[in-house]
């Protein structure tokens, strides 16, 4: 199914919440701003997105695998979604969010505190972005 399309399966208004995780840096900018649209369309109450924070390059065994966009905070709150930084600082994760360090065990200790203490309100500086759009 087509991004675009996805608003014809369904009647406008038709969920209290639209989620869509680890979704949009999939598609192109022109398609992660209709997907947007449409979410917002389809939700009662709100619009929910979990991505990386920018583009970060991903490999894998499908097309499908690909980021082909990144998004910002800067660029959801200029949308009207407020935005939480997830994951704990951007510069100790790498592809599909893996610790960068060992012991990994203490590393992702030590991210999952900075990112309760710090990057949940600084999403600048996040490995990732949680974003919510009250409509």
């Amino acid at each position: 199914m087509e991004v675009k399309q996805a608003i014809r399966y369904f009647k406008p208004k038709s969920f209290e919440a639209v989620v869509a995780l680890d979704l949009i840096e999939h598609l192109n900018k022109e398609d992660g701003y209709n997907l947007l649209s449409d979410m917002e369309k389809l939700a009662i109450k709100k619009s929910i997105i979990f991505t990386p924070n920018g583009f970060i390059a991903q490999s894998g065994n499908s097309t499908f695998d690909l980021h082909r966009s990144g998004w910002t905070s800067e660029e959801f709150k200029k949308l009207g979604y407020k935005v939480y930084g997830m994951y704990g600082p951007k510069s100790m994760r790498s592809e599909y969010h893996q610790i960068r360090f060992k012991p990994e065990f203490i590393f992702a200790l030590i991210s999952d505190i900075i990112q309760w203490t710090y990057t949940l309100n600084h999403p600048t500086k996040a490995a990732a972005l949680l974003t919510v759009k009250n409509l």
